[in-house]
């Protein structure tokens, strides 16, 4: 019987192999990809690297399957003359250029400056990477190709990814995606030995600092872990963090944090929350996650006609209302019990008023972080950058006291006079006398924000209060300011008044428009930034994931990435869709292909490992919810039984089980398993 079932996994095993094979080919198949690659050193060769990569959907009419490597095998320009025209959808073709001594140039930037993180080499390095083998065409795949060609920028690349991954992911993640990122060693076809690899990488800058950077960051994560783990907050690594805090984290941050989610909904469709919450929160749980408390707090500002269906088993006519929302999450107990819907209906205006009356009340005053959202938020910032926030709250790593999340700046100006003139009685309560205002500021577009409690109980209530009263006064009808408004602001309400009006009809609350501009220009400063708010990209107080350049291209907060976006790289975070797995993921999910390519590959180890686990009550019944909503197939489920009855010997169950345990290869090449702590 032990004979039968060793023959039965090997051949399973074979299989295996034989349909990731089947798989890559299928991506080959799938479009023509072209790619050549050059040197930039021949002193020192293979260690900096160009290349141009290009991939064009197969229903242009060229043949899948060509990947050229060297710039000798280039396919004639002729070949394309035409056949690109004919693309239904241009935005399928990607046409990507590499510069390797570029990417130095940014990274010496970053790490010797503090200019911006250069994530988009990062991010094209690693979708290149992913590019799998292909046996049809005898070609290797990206990651060898990367390896062979490019290997100083292989190395620089995985340094700034480990970075921006360190504060976002569990331990074992991490340590299992890079186990064997810095090992150097000769390949075949190459002259060097492995001293002389070792030689080169010495001398080449930024490398070493990297090293040295990375390293240090590594230690203050470990205290993280070690801090969560003590009962006294005052023990050493807990002491240690509040020392490191500031210089690693931007702050000291916080374990198991109390959230709010503060949102500001005019009939806007809250699902994009549920999704937000399951991804981060649910599809990402490991043994690992210290977790946070999320608290809900939604101003209702509009009164619109799916109001009336709350706690409907469907959500209304404008999607998932507030109250359907709440309702969901609390069913499986996700969010804070005291998470609440409140209607806003006075004093008119925007998102100002809710903040307002939020900052005013001592309801929520034991919360940790606020972040200050919009119903439809990534109308003005990145989807990736809220999820790398939640995440980094979830793993305790943020610590940050305040960040703005848009995309846009608003142009560094001189304070207006109407802003003086409006402000200034706030700040005078503020500092029970005259108070001195900033020359000029400057900040994000359209207020989104998180705050931490340290930054909240700066601002006193006699400032909130006074705030408040002014939001009740109507500063103008219909754009013409009404009798006792400020000189200063006239002109001012009836630009307001018109940009309002144009952008959302004539409304009322148009009328109410001009407190809200006069916020979005001083919230920063308010809660205790320089006047000129700092880019996110260049401020070094900041942890690397904050850095990132980010931009929007549309209303689901998606960065740009293909020959229409106009850009000779992709942002960070550009998912293009159907693409080889990355090669440790295929590793752990037996996955040759992915539909989507993601920056962070915890859900992908938690997605392979889940079946070991004790999952939590809440994730389990969030599970649960989502299967009676499902139907799933009999060939899922046979699979799931067939990992439940042998765990042991299924292949892709490596990783880590509620001890933490993962896979490697030893000496020999004979796989053995390894606790994660050892």
């Amino acid at each position: 019987m032990k004979h039968c079932f060793l023959a039965l996994h090997l051949a399973c095993g074979l299989s295996a192999a034989e349909n990731l094979q089947k798989e890559w080919e299928a991506w080959w198949e799938a479009g023509h990809t072209q790619m050549s690659v050059w040197d930039h050193s021949w002193l020192t060769p293979r260690l900096v690297c160009g290349f141009r990569f290009m991939r064009i959907p197969a229903k242009s009419g060229i043949e899948g399957g060509m990947f050229l490597p060297l710039p000798v095998m280039g396919v004639e320009n002729e070949r394309l003359s035409g056949e690109y025209t004919n693309l239904e959808r241009k935005d399928e073709h990607l046409l990507w250029i590499f510069d390797g001594t570029g990417f130095q140039h940014r990274a010496l930037q970053f790490y010797h400056s503090g200019g911006p993180p250069p994530m988009e080499d990062v991010w094209l390095l690693t979708l290149i990477a992913a590019v799998p083998t292909t046996l049809k065409n005898n070609v290797m795949s990206g990651s060898a190709l990367m390896e062979l060609q490019c290997s100083a920028m292989v190395l620089l690349c995985s340094y700034l990814f480990a970075e921006y991954m360190v504060m976002l992911v569990p331990p074992a993640v991490l340590l299992k995606y890079f186990q064997h990122t810095w090992e150097v060693h000769s390949r075949v076809g190459t002259v060097e030995t492995v001293d002389e690899m070792m030689s080169h990488f010495s001398s080449f800058e930024p490398l070493s600092t990297a090293m040295e950077r990375f390293q240090g960051i590594l230690h203050a994560r470990s205290q993280v872990v070690r801090c969560a783990s003590e009962r006294s907050q005052h023990l050493e690594p807990c002491l240690m963090l509040q020392q490191l805090g500031g210089s690693v984290f931007g702050g000291v941050p916080v374990q198991r944090p109390l959230v709010d989610v503060l949102i500001v909904r005019c009939g806007e469709d809250l699902r994009w929350v549920m999704e937000w919450l399951k991804r981060i929160l649910r599809d990402e749980w490991t043994p690992e996650v210290p977790g946070l408390q999320v608290r809900l707090v939604i101003y209702e500002k509009c009164l619109v006609p799916e109001a009336s269906t709350a706690g409907a088993a469907e959500p209304g006519p404008s999607g998932l209302s507030g109250q359907q929302l709440l309702d969901d999450l609390r069913d499986i107990e996700v969010i804070h019990p005291g998470s609440v819907v409140i209607e806003l209906k006075e004093p008119e205006g925007f998102e100002n008023v809710a903040y307002v009356h939020y900052c005013m009340s001592k309801a929520w005053r034991n919360a940790d972080f606020v972040m200050f959202l919009h119903g439809s938020p990534f109308d003005h910032t990145n989807e990736r950058m809220l999820d790398d926030v939640l995440r980094s709250m979830a793993q305790g790593t943020y610590g940050v006291p305040f960040v703005h999340l848009n995309i846009n700046r608003l142009p560094r100006i001189a304070v207006e006079p109407c802003l003086q003139v409006l402000i200034r009685p706030a700040l005078n309560a503020w500092h029970a006398g005259p108070a001195d205002l900033p020359l000029d500021m400057s900040t994000y577009c359209c207020t989104q924000f998180v705050v931490s409690r340290q930054r909240m109980e700066r601002v006193p209530d006699g400032f909130w209060n006074v705030v408040w009263q002014s939001l009740h006064h109507r500063l103008s009808l219909n754009g013409t300011a009404v009798d006792g408004s400020p000189a200063a602001c006239r002109l001012a309400a009836r630009r307001v008044y018109e940009q309002r009006t144009e952008r959302n009809g004539h409304t009322p609350v148009a009328d109410f428009g001009l407190w809200g501009e006069v916020l979005e220009r001083a919230w920063h400063w308010i809660f205790g930034e320089d006047p000129v708010l700092p880019s996110r990209e260049a401020d070094a107080r900041l942890p690397l994931f904050l850095r990132v350049p980010r931009v929007r291209t549309d209303v689901e907060g998606g960065p740009r990435g293909t020959i229409r976006d106009r850009v000779s790289m992709p942002d960070w975070g550009f998912d293009p869709g159907f693409w080889g797995t990355p090669p440790i993921l295929a590793n752990v999910t037996g996955e040759g292909t992915t539909p989507s390519v993601s920056t962070i590959p915890t859900g992908a180890f938690a997605r392979t490992a889940r079946p070991n686990w004790k999952l939590p009550a809440w994730v389990e019944r969030w599970f649960e919810q989502d299967e009676k909503k499902i139907e799933v197939e009999p060939l899922q489920l046979a699979l799931r039984s067939l990992w439940c009855l042998f765990p042991d010997s299924i292949d892709s169950a490596w990783f880590y089980g509620t001890a933490g345990f993962f896979w490697q290869k030893d000496a020999k090449g004979k796989r053995r398993r390894i606790h994660a702590g050892k």
